[in-house]
Order: C-alpha cells, then structure tokens, then sequence
C-alpha cells in the first residue's frame, strides 16, 4: 500500500498556496480597479492649462463682495514689505500636478481632500496617491515655497484612521495639521513677524466621503483654539503679528471659537461653487480656495493674498 505521508503533506500545503493564490488574486483586482478609477478620472475631470492666480491685496476694509484680479503667476505685483504672501489651493482631488508650478510666495496652504475619494480605490491604491502628493510638495511645483501647510478634507478618510501623527510621517513634505498650530516667521531683523495658522480638516456635508465629518472633530477644534489662546495668556506670550484659521469646510463656529482676536484670514475649501476671495468680518481676508468646480472639472486659479501685518 502506499504511504499516506505524501498525500498529508500536500493537503497541509494547499491552504497556504491558496491563501497565497486568493491575495495574488485580490491584489490583482485591485490594481486593476485603481487603474480603471485613474483612467477614468482623468478624462472626467480634465487638465488645468492656464498660467494664472487670482491675487489681493488685503487693504483692511469689510466689503463683503468677491474682489481678487486674474493675473499671470509671472506677473504678480511684488510684495510690499510687512506682508505675508500665501498662495491658497483646496480641493485638488487628485489633479495636483495638474496646476503646475506655484507663485514665490512665504506660505503655500492646502485646504484639504487630496484624494477624489475615499471609497473608490483600494486601501493600497490610495496611500501611493498621498505619497505621489508629498512627493509633488516636495517637487519642483512647491518646494520653493519655505512652509506648506496642508489639512485634510472629507476625501482624505485615511488620514483620519490612521492618526495624526502618522499622517504628518505620510506628508512629511509639509505641516499637516489636524486640530492644531504652527507659527511661522516671515522678514528679516527688526521687520521679522510671526503668523501662527491653526488647521483644522473639520466639514460637514451628505457625501459618501466621511472623514473628519463628526461633530466632535469641530468641538476639538473649538477647544484647541481656547486651550490656545489660554496658554498664550498664562505664559505671558507676546501674542502673533497675525492669525490664520484654515478649515476645509467654512465652519462659522470654529471661527467663534477666536472671539475678541481678530483673524488676518480665514481659508477654506469644500465648497467649489463658493470659489473666491472677499474681506470679510473687521476686514479679515475671506478664501474659499477650491481649484474643482461643481462639475469637478479643476478650472479655479490659485488664489495669492498679501496680508498687512503691519
């Protein structure tokens, strides 16, 4: 009779070599699938070919009506000593690259949703786009932009999973922040001023693309912002020469959280029929910085502003 041991090893191997087999499978599914998604989205939404930006000049006065002017990048007034030039985009959904290279400016703002969705592509499909993305904030588009600011939107479920922290490692090529601040210094000597910009990804909205949508991710923020100021008040701070508040959706009641402080700027995205810049409340600069129309077709210009610190 023949022996039984040959045959009990192979049964034993089977489960492994199909185990192996049904990943190779999936995995081939999926790279497939994000190629299809990729495809698709690219004809769909289309390329940016212009050259320009939409530029103010914060003057300090409460209008309330769109302004900004449509200007070549090359041609952009230069900036005025005691201010701060940021260059503003959101919204990008995966056509970054599409924009091309980014005005000479101190700050570069990201107002979130990197990704065209959360849902569509595989788990591995859509950390090779945030990594494609850090890679285009640290190319040759932006990485003569000295601090690049970038929060997340409802798009980007993933930075929220995975924390924080680990989403900062995954954009190392800019400051992510997530219901947090970071100062940064712009001119020389005597002239040198701090503008601290607090990010936070907070929206809402009935999209099928979640993240950062809970209630609780704005009532963070709105902590944050008072147990910031508070700190700044205990410890006898010098207070910044500007604050910016940059959300991914407009979030009136993160911008109550500042009370009596006036903010130089709020920046958002979310919105891409809202696309524009205005002065707003006691003559703060209003952004909605979508570069995606409501067709999500990537027509909207950045958006440059000089902000008086003065």
């Amino acid at each position: 009779a023949r022996s039984a041991t040959p045959w009990s090893m192979s049964d034993a191997a089977m489960p492994a070599e199909k185990k192996h087999a049904d990943s190779s499978s999936a995995s081939v599914v999926q790279s497939l699938n994000d190629t299809i998604m990729d495809v698709w989205f690219s004809f769909r939404t289309g390329s940016r070919a212009s050259d320009q930006c939409l530029y103010f000049m914060n003057n300090g006065a409460s209008d309330d009506s769109p302004e900004g002017t449509l200007t070549p990048r090359d041609a952009l007034p230069e900036q005025t000593p005691g201010t701060v030039r940021v260059v503003v985009i959101s919204d990008t959904h995966g056509r970054h690259a599409s924009i091309g290279r980014l005005p000479d400016c101190d700050m570069m703002v990201h107002c979130g949703d990197i990704l065209m969705s959360s849902r569509l592509w595989s788990s591995p499909g859509k950390m090779d786009k945030y990594r494609a993305f850090n890679s285009w904030l640290g190319g040759p588009a932006c990485a003569h932009i000295p601090h690049r600011v970038v929060i997340g939107g409802n798009h980007d479920a993933e930075l929220e999973a995975i924390g924080a922290e680990a989403a900062s490692d995954l954009l190392s090529n800019g400051t992510y922040l997530a219901n947090a601040a970071t100062t940064i210094e712009v001119g020389e000597g005597q002239g040198r001023k701090r503008v601290r910009v607090f990010g936070s990804p907070s929206s809402h909205g009935t999209s099928g693309n979640r993240g950062f949508q809970s209630p609780l991710v704005s009532e963070a923020a709105k902590d944050a912002i008072a147990a910031m100021h508070a700190a700044d008040q205990s410890a006898g701070r010098e207070k910044p020469d500007a604050e910016v508040l940059v959300t991914h959706a407009r979030s009136p009641r993160i911008r109550e959280a500042y009370g009596d402080v006036v903010l130089a700027a709020h920046l958002w995205g979310h919105a891409h029929d809202a696309y524009g810049v205005k002065s707003g409340m006691s003559g703060s600069v209003e952004v909605c910085a979508s570069i995606m129309d409501r067709r999500y077709r990537p027509v909207n210009a950045p958006i440059v502003i000089d902000i008086a610190l003065d």
